[in-house]
């Protein structure tokens, strides 16, 4: 299974904090709702269900934010690159900046990945809902939503797959 561009919304987050919406300090933590250990249990059951399936991955991108980037990490091990465009939307007060963000989710969602691989894309479920429409609910965290891109038009959206959705057949 190559060509598709999967985006998954972080795992399992704590959710004692009120983050600052306007702070771009992404390495620091300490303000930001990371993973919870069933969050980090659960990135790390992603990535043995890729690995178990054979999902080839070419590059994994990531919003800079703590628990996408822990949650790319624990999946994948590889090097991870933060995406500062694939920054949470929420909280964006500037109508420019939000545009900026959308468009370049769009661009993301439409790029091929090399042949016979995929593109990862972890981020936040208020950029997914900006850019495809598809709300919280339907890609909560942890899920993955599969995108085949067109170039030239626009991707198309298959379906988004639960955590608890993927199958492994022994």
């Amino acid at each position: 299974m190559g060509g598709y561009v999967l985006y998954m919304r972080h795992t399992s987050k704590d959710q004692s904090k009120t983050e600052e919406k306007d702070r771009e300090d992404f390495d620091n933590c300490s303000w930001q709702n990371d993973l919870t250990e069933i969050g980090r249990g659960e990135a790390k059951q992603l990535g043995e269900i890729f690995s178990e399936l054979g999902i080839p991955i070419a590059d994994v991108l990531s919003s800079p934010y703590c628990r996408c980037i822990n949650t790319a990490r624990l999946a994948f091990g590889q090097s991870v690159k933060r995406v500062a465009a694939l920054r949470s939307t929420d909280g964006v007060s500037s109508n420019e900046k939000m545009k900026g963000l959308q468009d370049e989710l769009d661009r993301l969602l439409n790029t091929p990945p090399p042949t016979g691989k995929n593109t990862v894309i972890v981020g936040h479920s208020t950029n997914l809902k900006k850019v495809t429409g598809i709300l919280p609910e339907e890609a909560p965290e942890g899920s993955t939503t599969i995108f085949l891109p067109h170039p030239g038009s626009q991707w198309q959206c298959f379906q988004t797959i639960l955590l608890k959705g993927w199958k492994i057949e022994k």
